[in-house]
């Protein structure tokens, strides 16, 4: 196999590794506001809806 080709091989290789390494880690810190989101908006309505009208 040339140097060239093998050289080629191995920068693709760390190019895509690269790139699917952040598309993890993007989805991973999304899923992670989204459940602090959610963990914010639960406590909001739980406080907001404590067996009182919001218009006493």
């Amino acid at each position: 196999m040339s140097i060239k080709v093998l050289e080629l091989a191995l920068i693709v290789a760390v190019a895509f590794g690269i790139g699917f390494w952040q598309l993890y880690d993007v989805n991973k810190e999304l899923k992670k506001d989204r459940q602090r989101d959610e963990t914010r908006a639960a406590a909001t309505d739980a406080a907001t809806d404590n067996g009182r009208d919001s218009n006493d």
